[in-house]
C-alpha cells in the first residue's frame, strides 16, 4: 500500500513538472519582439519575398489568430487521441513549422506567414490547453498557483531564446545603419545571413524542452463530474475514484458518509486541510476496506462538502460547482472576463511587437534591447506567480487584480512614447512595469473560469475567452499600420490606455462569484 502511495505521488509531481516544459511552443509571445528587427531587416534587403515592405507584423497576427483553432480543438481531440498523445502531436507541429519557416523566409513572406505565424499558432493553442489540463486533473486545489507556475515556465525560456539569438546573430552589437521612415533596419550581411539560423534556434530549443516535459507527464486520473460544491447541514462526504488498468475503466464510489457534530472539538473530524487523517492524496485506513480484487492501480481522490452551519475551513479547497456553457455566456463576469482578454491582448501585441523596433529608433544599442525584451518574460513570469499564489491565499481577489492590471496598464501606456527619448532606464522600467500589470492574464482568466464556472467545460469556455485576443490581433492587424502611419508612434502607444480605461469601468460595476446553473442570468450581480 505504501509503495502504490508513494508511486501515485511521484507520478503526479512528475505530471506537474512536466507540464512547465510543454509551455514551451508559448515563448514566441516574447522571443518574437526580439527577431522582429532581424526579421524586418531580412525581408527587406535579402528576400526574394513577395512582400519587400519591411514588416513582418503579420508573423505576430498570423500566430496569434492561430492560437483561436488550437484552443477550440483540445476538447474534441482528447476525446479522441487522448490528452498525451495531442501534446505529443503538437509539439511535432511547432517543430515543423519552424522548420519550414525557417526556408521560407527567403523564398515566400506568405509562406513564412502561415508557417511561422499561422500553424505554429494552431500548436500554441492545443499546448496552452492541454498544459492547464495536467495541472487541473493532478492538484485542483492549487490550480492558481500551478496555473501560474506553468505558464511563467515559457516567460523564463524566452529569457534563454532571447540571449541565444541574439548572441548569434549580431555577436558584435552592430547598430541598424539604414532609417527609413518610422523604421531602422540592419543592412549587414553579417546579420542578415544569420537570421534564418536564428529560427532553427528557436525550432530546436523548443523541441528538445518538450520532449523532456512529455517524458514526465502521465495523464491525470478522472475526475467526478457529478460531484459538486452543494453545502448540507451537517454532513461530509467522502468520494474515491478508482481507475482499474485491467479495463481502462473508472467508477466513483461513495466510501463513507458521517455526520459531523458541529459541538464537537476533540479532533474527529475526517477531513482537514493540514493533519494525518485525511488529505486530498491519502484516507484513514479505518473508513475503507479493499473494494475490488482485481484492481491493479487504486488512485484516491476526494471531495469534502462541509457544513454550512460549521462555516468553511480557511484554506480548504472545495471545487467550483459546474456552469454549462450556455449558461455562463449569459453571465455579466463572463464578458467583463472576455473584454479583459481583449483589452490586455491588444496591448500585448502592441508592446511586444513595437518596444525593439521603437526603441532603436532612440536608443541604437542592439544588446542593451534585447536585455530588455529578456527582463520582459523573466518579470512576467515572477508576477505571474505572485498572483497565483494571491488568489490561492485569498490575499487580493480576482477583481481587485483585474483593477490593478488595466489601471497600471493604462497609466504606463500614456507614458510609452516619451520614456526612450527621456532615457534608456526609464524605457526599461516603463516596459517591465507593463509586463508586471500584463502577467496575471493567463492566471486570471483560467482562475476566473474554475472558481466561477467550475472545471467541466474548462476547455471550452478558456478557449471563448481567448477568442477575445484572437478579435485583438484581427483589429490590430488592420489598425496598427494605418495608426503608425497616419498619426504616429504617440497615437499607436495611447490606443490600449484609452481601451483598458474603458473595461476598467466594466470591472468596477461587475461582480465575480460562482454562478450556478440558471441562477446566474446576464445582467444581475450574482
Amino acid at each position: 500500500m505504501w509503495d502504490q502511495k508513494r508511486k501515485w505521488i511521484m507520478t503526479k509531481y512528475c505530471s506537474v513538472i512536466g507540464a512547465h516544459f510543454l509551455t514551451a511552443p508559448m515563448t514566441f509571445t516574447w522571443t518574437y519582439g526580439n527577431l522582429a528587427p532581424y526579421l524586418n531587416s531580412y525581408v527587406k534587403f535579402s528576400s526574394t519575398s513577395d512582400f519587400a515592405d519591411g514588416n513582418t507584423q503579420w508573423i505576430f497576427y498570423l500566430w496569434l489568430i492561430g492560437n483561436a483553432p488550437g484552443l477550440f480543438l483540445v476538447a474534441p481531440l482528447v476525446k479522441i487521441v487522448g490528452l498525451k498523445r495531442l501534446g505529443i502531436f503538437s509539439m511535432l507541429l511547432c517543430s515543423l513549422a519552424l522548420l519550414v519557416s525557417a526556408w521560407m523566409l527567403h523564398e515566400s513572406m506568405i509562406g513564412t506567414c502561415f508557417f511561422m505565424g499561422f500553424l505554429n499558432g494552431v500548436s500554441v493553442g492545443l499546448t496552452a490547453s492541454s498544459s492547464l489540463m495536467y495541472v487541473n486533473g493532478w492538484i485542483p486545489e492549487k490550480s492558481s498557483t500551478f496555473t501560474a507556475t506553468v505558464t511563467s515556465s515559457a516567460p523564463i525560456i524566452a529569457v534563454i531564446q532571447n540571449q541565444i539569438v541574439t548572441a548569434y546573430v549580431n555577436p558584435l552589437n552592430l547598430s541598424p545603419d539604414v532609417h527609413l521612415g518610422s523604421s531602422a533596419y540592419f543592412s549587414q550581411p553579417s546579420i542578415l545571413d544569420r537570421v534564418p539560423g536564428a529560427i532553427l534556434i528557436l525550432a530546436g530549443t523548443i523541441f528538445g524542452i518538450q520532449a523532456v516535459g512529455f517524458i514526465l507527464v502521465t495523464n491525470p486520473p478522472p475526475m467526478n463530474s457529478q460531484t459538486h460544491n452543494r453545502k448540507t447541514k451537517d454532513t461530509v462526504k467522502l468520494y474515491a475514484t478508482f481507475r482499474h488498468q485491467s479495463n481502462n475503466t473508472s467508477a466513483s464510489i461513495p466510501v463513507k458518509t458521517q455526520k459531523m457534530n458541529k459541538t464537537e472539538s476533540n479532533g474527529k473530524e475526517l477531513l482537514r486541510y493540514k493533519g494525518n487523517t485525511c488529505g486530498r492524496d491519502g484516507i484513514d485506513s479505518s473508513a475503507t476496506q479493499p473494494i475490488s480484487p482485481h484492481a491493479t492501480r487504486t488512485e484516491q481522490r476526494f471531495v469534502a462538502e462541509a457544513s454550512e452551519s460549521n462555516g468553511s475551513t480557511s484554506g480548504e479547497w472545495t471545487p467550483a460547482p459546474t456552469c454549462k456553457p450556455s449558461q455562463a455566456l449569459k453571465t455579466r463576469p463572463f464578458w467583463t472576463l472576455w473584454f479583459y482578454a481583449a483589452s490586455i491582448s491588444f496591448a500585448v501585441i502592441i508592446k511586444n511587437s513595437n518596444y525593439k523596433v521603437f526603441g532603436l529608433l532612440y536608443i541604437p544599442d542592439d544588446q542593451f534591447l534585447t536585455l530588455a525584451g529578456s527582463l520582459i518574460p523573466l518579470i512576467e513570469a515572477i508576477c505571474r506567480t505572485v498572483f497565483g499564489a494571491i488568489l490561492d491565499k485569498k490575499i487580493l481577489n480576482i477583481k481587485d487584480c483585474f483593477v490593478f492590471a488595466l489601471s497600471s496598464n493604462s497609466v504606463l501606456f500614456a507614458f510609452f512614447y516619451f520614456a526612450p527619448q527621456l532615457h534608456r532606464l526609464a524605457y526599461i522600467l516603463l516596459i517591465l512595469g507593463l509586463s508586471a500589470s500584463h502577467s496575471a492574464i493567463s492566471v486570471l482568466v483560467a482562475s476566473g473560469i474554475f472558481s466561477m464556472y467550475g472545471s467541466a467545460y474548462f476547455p471550452f469556455l478558456f478557449a471563448v475567452t481567448f477568442m477575445a485576443s484572437t478579435a485583438s490581433t484581427v483589429v490590430s492587424a488592420f489598425i496598427v499600420t494605418p495608426i503608425l502611419k497616419t498619426l504616429g508612434w504617440f497615437w499607436l502607444f495611447i490606443s490600449p490606455s484609452i481601451f483598458s480605461s474603458l473595461v476598467l469601468g466594466l470591472v468596477i460595476i461587475t461582480e465575480f462569484k460562482p454562478s450556478i446553473g440558471a441562477e446566474a442570468e446576464f445582467g444581475k450581480r450574482s
